[in-house]
């Protein structure tokens, strides 16, 4: 078969997401293992999954609906940067509790329908940014005992007058240099 050989529509893939395919393995693959697996903690992570990948225009609309809260949402990504963030080691500093705190005021939004365009909506913050209050690195371990900031860089007054919240600092390169530093250096 050449490279450009064209599909007949016999040969065409479902129109099937990736997340999709993966609910529905898990589903079939635990229904298949029954007195094996604990179903009930299977489902439990699998929603739990489904709610950290979630699009952040779905989210919204569950947010307005009351299918799901800010900080419901919230705890699933905490939970997950608590998960992996050992091996990977991408956040470099925690701020979760402003978060829920931030999150608890989105729900608080919502239910009294002055919702902001980005309400409730979690985001982590490159260690580029100034956020008042937290501490910038630019990824180097120079500016490990760096002071807070002072003010908010000019992308966060734009993201927090549109209602989100921040969660967490990511890993950035050493002053933007494209090295990415070792998982192991602290910063």
């Amino acid at each position: 078969m050449s490279l450009d050989h064209e599909m007949s529509s016999q040969d065409e893939a479902p129109n099937a997401s990736r997340r999709s395919f993966l609910k529905t393995a898990a589903t079939v693959s635990t229904a298949c293992l029954p007195g094996l697996v604990d179903n009930s903690q299977v489902r439990a992570e699998s929603m739990q999954d489904e709610l950290a990948y979630i699009e952040a225009t779905e989210a919204i609309r569950q947010f307005k609906t009351g299918e799901l809260s800010p900080v419901d949402l919230l705890k699933v990504q905490i939970a997950r940067i608590e998960k992996y963030n050992p091996q990977i080691n991408c956040i470099t500093h925690r701020h979760f509790e402003r978060a829920l705190k931030s999150a608890e005021e989105s729900a608080k939004r919502y239910r009294n329908g002055t919702a902001r365009p980005l309400e409730g909506i979690p985001v982590a913050i490159k260690d580029e940014n100034e956020v008042e209050g937290w501490q910038v690195t630019m990824g180097s371990l120079l500016l490990k005992d760096a002071e807070p900031s002072e003010e908010d860089a000019p992308i966060i007054d734009f993201l927090k007058n549109r209602a989100r919240f921040s969660t967490s600092k990511q890993r950035f390169p050493n002053f933007t240099s494209g090295l990415i530093p070792r998982r192991d250096c602290g910063v």
